[in-house]
């Protein structure tokens, strides 16, 4: 029995039909009962097997895009053009619901098991930390919300922005997080649930040209992976420090890094994450970092 070249490519269902990247593919024979290959889509979207000519029966799984599963491919014996064993899917990725209400932020998102499958039925809590209050003239009342995640693991609910809210999930009854809804019309849940320092940028913007035996004051301005913007210069949440200090200080107060000359040479400044314990997989650096800093 020959084997043949498989190649499947995966695109978005809209134009420009852009590469789909990381897309879990499952083969199995017509009837889904013996599983002959599996693999993910790389950086130009494709997954490559090598399969005996026959039918086959295809399943895919990315998070936040929508497959039709499943799908099924003739492999042909030795192809003559056109015929070939390519093959296109199509996905659909999931566009977050944005809140029609300009006093809301509709926050939503998936949630997976430890196996990476999706988690459906995981009730979440919404406790508010504020009093009754009036919003627009209506009456506000402090009560608990409760919202649950489909059979793919999605879930969504809308809240009041800036708002405090403790937050408690199914499996975690004994910890609470105490989250800030950002003031956006909408955001991932899971960051909103679990935020991270995302990025950070700065006035006057980088490179930095320090006089020696100067000072330049910098003001950042930290944004959290659900889309807050952090006070000052965010000392709680962010560590900052230069690559070396041979060339330049720093010192930060609350509102303002102030990066001081010391001979001339050039360093680099840096941000940590204070906070390790949340994990992002892939791991994503805090975007606008690291700064080069010039003293001249």
């Amino acid at each position: 029995m020959s084997y043949e070249n498989v190649d499947v490519f995966f695109k978005e269902k809209n134009p420009p039909q852009a590469a789909l990247v990381g897309v879990i593919i499952k083969v199995m024979n017509q009837a889904g009962t013996l599983i002959y290959g599996l693999g993910t889509s790389d950086a130009d979207g494709k997954a490559s097997f090598l399969l005996p000519h026959g039918i086959y029966q295809l399943r895919f799984f990315k998070q936040q895009v929508v497959f039709s599963n499943p799908q099924f491919i003739e492999v042909l014996e030795a192809p003559v053009a056109p015929l070939s064993n390519q093959f296109d899917v199509l996905g659909e990725s999931f566009v977050p619901p944005i809140s029609t209400d300009v006093r809301l932020c509709v926050a939503s998102g998936f949630f997976r098991r430890p196996d990476g499958s999706p988690a459906p039925n995981v009730d979440i809590h919404f406790i508010t930390k504020f009093d009754p209050i009036l919003l627009d003239g209506s009456a506000l009342l402090t009560e608990r919300v409760t919202i649950r995640t489909d059979d793919k693991g999605f879930a969504q609910v809308s809240l009041i922005r800036f708002a405090q809210y403790d937050v408690t999930i199914e499996g975690f009854e004994d910890w609470t997080r105490t989250i800030t809804v950002p003031d956006l019309l909408q955001t991932n849940l899971p960051d909103l649930l679990f935020p991270v320092v995302a990025r950070v940028t700065f006035d006057p913007p980088p490179p930095f040209t320090v006089p020696l035996n100067g000072a330049l004051n910098v003001t950042p301005i930290v944004v959290t992976s659900d889309g807050r913007i952090l006070e000052g210069t965010a000392l709680g949440d962010v560590n900052w420090k230069l690559s070396s200090n041979d060339a330049a200080g720093l010192g930060a107060n609350q509102t303002q890094l102030v990066i001081t000359g010391a001979t001339a040479g050039s360093t680099t400044l840096l941000a940590e994450r204070a906070d390790t314990t949340i994990i992002r997989i892939p791991a994503t650096p805090i975007l606008g970092v690291p700064a080069t800093v010039n003293v001249a």
